[in-house]
């Protein structure tokens, strides 16, 4: 819906972009913008939240009393320690944001990967099909990956064992 109507009054009444393609630069503005207005609200909601959730800890108060500034506290504890939900949000958000292409390509037509699995489950062409699904999956598989190390990195007492 975001979509449409940047395109209704940025492109059409305003005349600023393009309607649809992707040949320029000019071209990537309105579906960059309608792609990441929705993640971009979680993303901020999120790290918000956190961060005062963080301010409010005992080893802020700390790290104040021992005498550190403030630059330090904000970088080398706060941030850190607020780092995990957000990283837990990343993880499912890049494949949903990879599998969302669908709709932003078919409303700035704009050739790419969502277009094609479209149009080859209107040609039931099945090898394309299983291919995306799979594609999606190890998507899925790789950021989940991804964010267990980011863990190991953001908070010191997540380990990487083996199973039992």
């Amino acid at each position: 819906a975001v979509a449409v109507w940047l395109v209704l009054f940025v492109a059409i009444y305003l005349d600023l972009t393009p309607t649809q393609g992707w040949g320029t630069w000019q071209h990537m503005i309105l579906p960059v913008i309608a792609y990441s207005l929705a993640p971009l609200g979680l993303v901020a909601r999120f790290t918000r939240v956190s961060m005062l959730e963080a301010m409010r800890s005992d080893y802020v108060r700390t790290a104040r009393a021992k005498g550190l500034n403030e630059p330090t506290i904000v970088v080398r504890h706060i941030f850190k320690n607020a780092l995990i939900p957000i990283i837990t949000l990343f993880g499912p958000l890049l494949p949903n944001l990879m599998t969302g292409s669908i709709f932003i390509e078919q409303t700035f037509a704009i050739p790419g990967l969502g277009r094609h699995f479209v149009t080859s489950i209107f040609d039931r062409d099945y090898p394309v099909i299983l291919g995306m699904f799979m594609l999606v999956a190890v998507l899925f598989g790789l950021t989940y990956v991804i964010s267990d190390i980011l863990y190991t990195w953001a908070d010191p007492r997540v380990r990487l064992t083996r199973g039992p």
